[in-house]
């Protein structure tokens, strides 16, 4: 997947220039991979060593590609909720057990919203936050509850339960 995507955004990239900025390179884009999987990391990090190579000579032919691994799963809650970040705090709600602890590393994700993301970003970005919280809650929390904890748009035109309803009637699924 991360193969196609580097491909995927070098090629708009190409299409974008064409010929107005020919022979100019194309940026570096660091692959990573967030990893917050039950299990351990068993698979390969580079393409070429899924590839059977026939001959030794055709070893140079064959792609080599990597990404950077940083393994959600094998950090606690205290590790990750050391660093004031939205993106920490929401892996973070992955590593707790109860309910109660889950309820809140959600809340502590809602006060990261409010604090570190100017406003006019907070809607669109606490919709796909409560849709990830919704999918790793395991049943912990009802997305009804997440969206109300993480609601940052009081006293604003639209709520994000708000928004959460008016996808509902348009057959939006959560």
């Amino acid at each position: 997947r991360f193969l196609n995507y580097q491909y995927l955004v070098y090629n708009k990239i190409m299409d974008i220039r064409k010929d107005k900025e020919k022979g100019k390179k194309l940026p570096f884009i660091l692959p990573v991979l967030f990893y917050h999987g039950e299990r351990k990391w068993n698979f390969e990090t580079d393409i070429s060593e899924l590839i059977e190579i026939p001959i030794k000579e055709a070893k140079k032919y064959i792609p080599s590609f990597n990404f950077f691994k940083i393994m959600i799963n094998e950090k606690t809650y205290e590790e990750l909720s050391k660093y004031e970040s939205v993106l920490a705090a929401n892996f973070a709600c992955n590593t707790v057990k109860s309910k109660e602890e889950f309820m809140n590393a959600v809340l502590n994700v809602s006060n990261l919203i409010k604090s570190t993301i100017p406003k006019e970003q907070r809607l669109v970005l606490s919709e796909d936050i409560a849709k990830y919280l919704s999918f790793i809650s395991k049943g912990r929390l009802s997305t009804r509850t997440i969206i109300d904890i993480i609601n940052v748009y009081e006293g604003d035109k639209m709520t994000l339960a708000q928004l959460f309803e008016q996808e509902e009637q348009k057959g939006y699924q959560k």
